[in-house]
């Protein structure tokens, strides 16, 4: 099985977590696409359980 960590924007801008969290709740179009960056990484965990599990399918006998 595949690991997906999960990659909030947090990750990848620390420093700026406690901006992040204001722009979130204060400006709705950043919240949008903190919406949109999050289901992308939904998205891209699925991709990866689906990949694991054709793997799966494909290497049993």
């Amino acid at each position: 099985m595949t690991y997906v960590d999960k990659h909030p924007l947090a990750t990848d801008f620390p420093e700026l977590r406690d901006r992040i969290h204001a722009l979130k709740t204060s400006n709705a179009h950043f919240a949008k696409l903190v919406t949109e960056y999050e289901a992308l990484e939904h998205l891209k965990m699925r991709r990866v359980q689906l990949k694991d599990e054709h793997y799966a399918m494909l290497t049993t006998p």
